[in-house]
């Protein structure tokens, strides 16, 4: 008679109840960091878009420094001629 080396259904549920155990402590975390990658990538979208759009207005007002001292401008110019008037 030949004897069958196998593993018994005691067996086979503990590894399976091992396995269940383990999956359930990591799955929450691997959710938790492709939740973390979602967001890295949306901050790094906008980020592109605002740079973008600065750009964009750089194009047609001018470096972003000279914006400060171009409205300073502006409004002693509004100043004098209220004064004029």
């Amino acid at each position: 008679m030949k004897k069958f080396i196998a593993f018994t259904l005691a067996e086979t549920l503990i590894v399976m109840g091992v396995i269940g155990i383990v999956s359930a402590l990591t799955l929450p975390n691997l959710n938790s960091s492709t939740g973390d990658k979602e967001r890295v990538a949306k901050v790094k979208k906008i980020y592109q878009n605002l740079n973008d759009a600065l750009g964009r207005a750089e194009a047609v007002y001018g470096p972003y420094e000279e914006w400060l001292l171009m409205m300073v401008m502006m409004q002693q110019l509004r100043l004098n001629v209220q004064e004029n008037v």
